[in-house]
């Protein structure tokens, strides 16, 4: 288990996640969303690849369509 900040909220989760696993952990869907990690915007195609640490900041924006 590690300790994350996600918008603004301690949270503890599982250690060895990457963002998608992280996203449906947190039942959230990925294409209506954006993330930042450590003040870095993560292109959907890395969220794969990128480990979550211990420490890290995370903000998950949902993205809103309107006119």
């Amino acid at each position: 288990m590690i300790k994350v900040v996600i918008n603004g909220e301690n949270r503890i989760i599982d250690s060895n996640l990457n963002i998608t696993q992280l996203l449906k952990e947190l039942n959230l869907d990925i294409r209506k969303l954006a993330v930042e990690v450590n003040i870095k915007i993560i292109p959907k195609t890395d969220y794969d690849s990128i480990k979550i640490n211990n420490g890290d900041k995370i903000e998950i924006i949902h993205l809103v369509g309107g006119g």
